[in-house]
């Protein structure tokens, strides 16, 4: 997960290695690629299945206030 995020260059928003599978247990993420989007005021949830591009990926976290 670390190599993954230097190597994208995606250190601008918080990243979780979830190694005791606690939130992926807790959204009921099954599989990866998998994205939970919070909003840290309102505590907001998207929990999303699959890829997501840039473009698709600022339209969800600007729809959630991001």
């Amino acid at each position: 997960m670390r190599e993954f995020v230097a190597h994208h260059d995606l250190n601008h928003f918080p990243q979780v290695a979830d190694t005791e599978l606690v939130v992926w247990e807790r959204f009921g993420i099954a599989g990866q690629p998998a994205w939970v989007l919070i909003d840290g005021q309102t505590g907001a949830v998207e929990t999303i299945s699959g890829a997501l591009g840039a473009e698709e990926l600022a339209q969800r976290l600007d729809a959630l206030g991001g």
